[in-house]
């Protein structure tokens, strides 16, 4: 009679047993490993430029707010010294056509005033700044109110010692 063989045990089958990553080519190894790296070094990237255009924003403001804002604000200070100026000048024209053409100059400068504050507004206001744009709103106008109520009559008359 004859004695069927043993079954093989998992031992018997191979004498070392191969991983699942072990079964795999240098290739494909190597390949995954690149594809990993290619996929982190993408997402690195993407972040970067991610915060890159979150600085790019940032700067952006900045330049408007502060830049642009303090180049309105000192053409705010130049156009209140013509404003002086023109009214000055109006009181020491030599002819009365001299006077009523500086004090038409000073309205342009007046007009070129709210112009350049509507300009500051533009480059972005928060309510400390409100407080100040609304400060020389009033300011302004009681100016050119006395300019033109007070002033203009004494320059038209040539009146320097009431000026």
């Amino acid at each position: 009679m004859s004695h069927p063989a043993p079954a093989p045990s998992a031992s018997a089958e191979s004498p070392r047993t191969r991983s699942w990553w072990g079964d795999r080519s240098v290739k494909t190894k190597i390949l995954t490993n690149v594809g990993i790296a290619a996929v982190v070094a993408g997402s690195i990237g993407a972040l970067g430029m991610s915060g890159m255009s979150q600085a790019a924003d940032d700067s952006a403001l900045l330049y408007s707010s502060n830049l642009l804002g303090s180049i309105e604000a000192a053409n705010m200070d130049n156009l209140l010294q013509e404003m002086r100026v023109a009214s000055r000048n109006a009181l020491l024209a030599e002819t009365p056509d001299e006077t009523a053409e500086k004090l038409a100059q000073l309205d342009e400068l007046h007009a070129e005033f709210a112009d350049t504050v509507d300009a500051y507004m533009a480059t972005g206001m928060d309510p400390r700044r409100q407080v100040l744009i609304d400060e020389i709103h009033t300011q302004i106008a009681e100016y050119a109110k006395a300019q033109d109520e007070v002033l203009a009559p004494l320059a038209e008359a040539h009146d320097v010692p009431g000026w």
